[in-house]
């Protein structure tokens, strides 16, 4: 890092990144007072920080100026022996937001967040999973402008945005391959750029429910994690180091082909217990998919068949998809998606399987996130990205 020593601007640069993280996590941990969680005076962040007392101030200032800092009104109990107590200052969630989309087979999901990940508002809307590329194109288009509507962008800033989506993206955020009708090929940043107006990370959606669930689910403060989601999609993503594996081609998590014929037809297997489709309204190859969530939900209340049906499906499931367990050698395995549902009666036979199959058996957790979990980790990778930004981590440097 040539030339740090010499140029004012870098260093000001880094020791404002500096003020901003520790500020930050200040927020996060609710340190400060009990009336001013999160606030820290001039001289905490300069004993944080471990340099002068009037750089911090000119830092401070400074940020003060951008927006991104609040300066809270004084408050007694600061310890000071006389005179008005010192000024307390937190860093403002509320500067700009971040955009999470859910793109799924069924429906588009979109949530807005500040920037320490409370969501401001969320618009869900159904999509046919027969529509075409510019047809679901158009439904994520009016559900980001919906809830950017919604969350006032004007007083926030869009900041950084993820779309999650059915399918393998590559580095590029392009859609390189999906069973969406018209959608392989698709470069959602390209086509949302103009609309959320701020950069644009693109990612598989069970990578992303991953981070969710590592972020605010089930698998918190994990660093490995491998995610099974089955329900009206089914499919896997996992996280190493804490970090989203792309591959080559973006396909690093994928079932084999044999495997996804597995799990396919353990799904297949789950649909013959559901009641007959109703012959009037037919059962054709166009019609749309058949919801598993009764009968998990039947599962979890102990009735005798559903529950039989919700274990055998379990069992061939994770069978299915072993080897990708057993070679990520994850700290836990995070149920999601509908299946959650039934509960322990699915974690059970997937734990008992893996106890045998794993020479380090993880732990099994059941998500609570619903179906709002592949949204909130797109808020949690669009978070990631305004971070780097603003705490010069990662790729923000």
């Amino acid at each position: 890092m040539a030339g740090l020593n010499g140029d004012p601007s870098v260093l000001r640069k880094l020791n404002s990144a500096a003020v901003l993280r520790v500020l930050h996590g200040a927020l996060l941990s609710g340190s400060g007072t009990t009336t001013q969680p999160g606030s820290m005076t001039l001289t905490e962040i300069t004993k944080a920080m471990s340099v002068s007392r009037p750089t911090v101030e000119d830092v401070v200032e400074s940020l003060l100026e951008q927006g991104l800092l609040n300066d809270l009104e004084p408050t007694g109990g600061t310890g000071r022996a006389a005179g008005r107590p010192a000024r307390r200052f937190g860093f403002r969630a509320d500067a700009g937001h971040v955009v999470g989309v859910d793109v799924a087979p069924d429906w588009v999901h979109v949530l807005t967040a500040d920037l320490v990940g409370t969501i401001v508002a969320s618009h869900h809307a159904p999509v046919s999973r027969r529509a075409d590329g510019p047809e679901r194109l158009e439904a994520v288009r009016r559900a980001v402008a919906r809830v950017l509507d919604d969350a006032a962008p004007g007083r926030r800033p869009v900041l950084g945005a993820a779309v999650a989506t059915t399918g393998i993206v590559d580095a590029a955020g392009r859609v390189v391959l999906s069973n969406l009708p018209g959608w392989t090929g698709m470069d959602l940043s390209a086509e949302l750029g103009d609309i959320i107006g701020a950069p644009i990370v693109v990612e598989n959606d069970m990578r992303a429910g991953a981070a969710a669930e590592r972020w605010i689910g089930a698998a918190m403060a994990a660093d490995n994690v491998v995610y099974l989601h089955a329900g009206l999609r089914m499919g896997t993503g996992f996280l190493i180091d804490g970090r989203i594996p792309k591959g080559h081609h973006g396909g690093a998590g994928e079932l084999t082909r044999a495997g996804g014929k597995r799990a396919l037809k353990a799904y297949r297997r789950l649909l013959d217990h559901l009641p007959p489709v109703d012959p009037e309204h037919g059962s054709g190859a166009d019609d749309p998919p058949r919801d598993v969530r009764p009968l998990f939900e039947a599962a979890a209340r102990h009735e005798p068949a559903a529950e039989s049906a919700a274990k055998d499906f379990a069992r061939r499931f994770v069978k299915a998809v072993e080897g990708l367990i057993v070679s990520i050698d994850p700290e836990v395995v995070v149920v999601g998606g509908s299946l959650a549902l039934a509960g322990d009666i699915v974690a059970e036979p997937i734990r008992n399987h893996l106890a045998k199959a794993c020479v380090f058996p993880p732990r099994i957790e059941v998500s609570g996130l619903g179906d709002d979990s592949v949204a909130q980790g797109a808020i949690r990778i669009a978070l990631d990205q305004v971070e780097a930004q603003l705490f010069l981590t990662g790729n923000g440097q």
